[in-house]
């Protein structure tokens, strides 16, 4: 064969794979999504013959649209009276008595059902948009209650709880945690705990009082439960677990912390700011009704990268506390490296009262997955033979908090006969 044919050949076999892989590059470009402005960190929008299909269940939860599966394959949205259903593999959708035509019908990929984002968003009361240029979703809508957005109401909620200065809690969570050692499940199984806690708070001069209760298997109930206790000023720390006394340490970071954070809160612009900076997207939920009692609902979900910076910087400010004379290695970079891995999906409900805009109850659920590489925590360049080179955690947390007893006086634990905290012991 020719030279000149061969290498004709050669440049139209080049052409027809480039043809080919270039649409598999561009699918791997990521489609981004803002709600409001913000953007959603990691929303898994994906691309379906130009439709753009969104993770029924992260929708729900930006949205504060109500989901509710019928079975596993047929499922509702519903907020402000209006009720969507749809049906995986359907095109064909029911609003109340009437029928909506899907530009194409929700489908599953594992244990994730997808929906077509532009229908379910306008649906929903969103002005929807798209910017081509950075493959972005953009998702608009204003929502006010008696004039106050959902961060505004949020803010001032949590300014007449500091003016009142003092409040007690209730609480109770779930939870499931895996732990798995490189790739392989650690022989105890899963663990599932309920943990109780219970306690007070006052603002200024800041006092917190908790007891925590912890019950699982193979950990004693009643008089013999596994309780922490926990109370802590602006400048000390004391604890006290089952089968010892008060110990006291000092806290570990700076008072000013503390000040910091409540000239933050004390201050509406500045609160809202922190809002939008740790990367929480709030929306109004339904108003709803418990106890006789009307409540606004606001929900929250949190963007881990904004989160993770934010936090980190925090962090930073507690190092001092916790390093003591140096033989503790730096907490931050450890912390970073973890969050750097880390798969967290946390989100949360506010339930503030219509009459006294107080926040009476908090639900949240926390998902967590970490990737600890052990190295990172090794002393002084030392390891372990037998430490395992990866470590897989996958926490599941669920749980609400009811707060009461507005302005009642806060009562410290007798804490005259703490002692001082042992040193940890490091090598």
């Amino acid at each position: 064969m020719h030279i000149k044919t061969k290498s004709l050949l050669l440049f139209g076999l080049l052409l027809v794979l480039l043809a080919v892989a270039a649409p598999a590059s561009l699918a791997q470009e990521p489609l981004l999504l803002k709600v409001n402005g913000d953007q959603v960190h990691d929303p898994q929008l994906v691309l379906t013959e130009g439709i753009s299909f969104i993770p029924v269940e992260t929708f729900a939860r930006f949205s504060g649209a109500g989901l509710e599966w019928h079975s596993p394959e047929e499922f509702s949205l519903s907020r402000a009276g209006t009720s969507l259903r749809l049906t995986v593999g359907k095109n064909i959708a029911e609003v109340g008595s009437a029928t909506v035509a899907l530009p194409r019908p929700p489908f599953r990929t594992g244990e994730t059902v997808f929906v077509p984002l532009r229908l379910v968003a306008t649906m929903q009361g969103y002005d929807v948009n798209w910017e081509a240029a950075s493959q972005t979703a953009l998702l608009t809508r204003t929502e006010t209650r008696d004039g106050m957005s959902p961060s505004e109401l949020l803010v001032k909620s949590n300014q007449r709880i500091q003016a009142v200065n003092t409040y007690a809690m209730d609480g109770l969570m779930d939870m499931q945690m895996r732990m798995a050692a490189d790739g392989q499940s650690l022989p105890e199984g899963p663990m599932n705990m309920k943990i109780a806690l219970s306690g007070t708070v006052q603002y200024q001069p800041m006092q917190v009082h908790l007891l925590e209760t912890i019950s699982a298997a193979g950990i004693p109930t009643g008089p013999d439960a596994m309780q922490i206790e926990l109370y802590m000023t602006e400048e000390k720390m004391y604890m006290k677990v089952p089968g010892q006394g008060w110990v006291v340490q000092p806290v570990p970071f700076p008072a000013e912390f503390w000040k910091q954070q409540q000239d933050i809160q004390s201050d509406p612009l500045k609160a809202m700011k922190q809002l939008e900076e740790m990367g929480i997207l709030l929306n109004f939920g339904d108003d709803t009704q418990l106890n006789d009692q009307q409540y606004y609902v606001v929900n929250a979900s949190l963007d881990k990268e904004k989160f993770q910076k934010v936090f980190a910087d925090m962090f930073s400010q507690f190092t001092p506390g916790l390093s003591g004379a140096g033989t503790v290695p730096d907490f931050s970079s450890i912390i970073q490296k973890l969050f750097e891995k880390a798969q967290m999906d946390y989100y949360y409900t506010v339930y503030i009262n219509q009459s006294t805009l107080l926040s009476d109850q908090i639900n949240f659920r926390l998902d967590l997955g970490l990737d600890i590489n052990p190295a990172d925590f090794e002393m002084n360049g030392s390891s372990q033979p037998d430490v395992p080179k990866n470590i897989g955690l996958d926490l599941k947390l669920n749980g609400k908090f009811a707060i009461k007893d507005i302005g009642r006086p806060f009562v410290a634990p007798d804490v005259s006969t703490a002692q001082p905290a042992p040193a940890p012991a490091l090598s």
